[in-house]
């Protein structure tokens, strides 16, 4: 059983461009004081300027919202909705299919801190994947989307994401092949 003193706030410096991890670190969880002076602690060990604004995430407060978009409910849908989980994502949405501009809205004010795109086996249907890159890259969307479907349509689907200035980070497709679910979140 974990006491007080062993749970801990984990930090993690990420390059929004890239993606690209840039350190981690552990601080004490400060309950007897203020929670925010572990997290000022964490980004002091990654070396963050205070008047950096950075993103935060806690499992106390409910986890990560995270949307799912995939191409079949029972298939891609599934598989995003399971990865989310598992990486202890709060999934608030999910969507398939060729999203509508009602669908994107509803997407929207689910009010996600990540989305998750998703949708046919690598080298497999791209179409669905695509349209719903476009669809995201045309909204209101204001935060991070993580493209983690067809692995020949990556670079297709990120284009009109990072043409309209969203954050994107791409990951391994999280269902590259029928019967086969890989995790992009770790």
């Amino acid at each position: 059983m974990q006491t007080l003193n062993e749970i801990a706030t984990y930090g993690s410096g990420v390059e929004l461009g890239s993606g690209e991890l840039l350190g981690t670190a552990t601080h004490r969880t400060t309950v007897d004081t203020d929670v925010m002076d572990g997290y000022d602690a964490c980004r002091a060990a990654l070396g963050v300027d205070p008047a950096v604004p950075s993103l935060a995430c806690s499992s106390a407060g409910g986890g990560l919202r995270l949307a799912v978009v995939g191409y079949e409910r029972e298939v891609t849908a599934e598989a995003g909705f399971r990865v989310g989980l598992s990486a202890g994502a709060r999934v608030v949405h999910v969507a398939c299919a060729q999203m509508t501009t009602a669908e994107v809205s509803e997407l929207v004010a689910a009010a996600p801190d990540v989305v998750l795109l998703v949708g046919g086996t690598d080298g497999g249907n791209a179409e669905v994947l695509l349209h719903n890159a476009r669809r995201l890259a045309a909204s209101r969307l204001k935060v991070p989307v993580v493209v983690a479907g067809n692995a020949a349509a990556r670079a297709e689907a990120v284009q009109p994401l990072r043409a309209q200035a969203k954050i994107v980070l791409t990951a391994a497709n999280v269902l590259p092949e029928i019967g086969r679910l890989s995790s992009p979140i770790q």
